[in-house]
């Protein structure tokens, strides 16, 4: 269960309806944030299948022609379109430090791994890779 995004959600929600309840956010702007967000991700999904269907079919150019409407629909978003950019943005900044820790990981893991393992001498006519 993811439940580190589902966290999130539910704390971006309390603050998108603490900003409506405060009168610091419209409820117009809201729902074209929402919206814009909702557009952003079936314009990334249907452009994902780009990559994963097989080039030169029917599904194939389909997929194409849907992105591309998504994506002029997602243009007349105005300002509302800064959220899933900026959105988008801290999502790429968080997965890289993400990535960064997990390598950190590995590298200590796996450092000591091979000083728990004691070296063995290759036998004669056997490869080591």
């Amino acid at each position: 269960m993811p439940a580190a995004s589902l966290a999130l959600l539910a704390a971006m929600t309390f603050v998108s309806f603490g900003a409506a309840a405060a009168g610091l956010a419209s409820m117009q702007f809201q729902i074209g944030a929402a919206s814009a967000c909702f557009t952003a991700v079936t314009a990334f999904g249907l452009a994902s299948g780009v990559r994963l269907l097989r080039p030169g079919t029917a599904a194939w150019y389909g997929v194409i022609v849907a992105a591309a409407v998504m994506v002029l629909v997602l243009l007349f978003s105005g300002w509302a379109l800064l959220v899933p950019v900026l959105l988008g943005a801290a999502a790429l900044v968080a997965g890289g430090r993400g990535q960064r820790r997990r390598k950190e990981a590995e590298v200590r893991s796996g450092a000591a791994a091979e000083q728990a393992v004691p070296a063995q001498k290759p036998s004669a006519g056997r490869t080591v890779r």
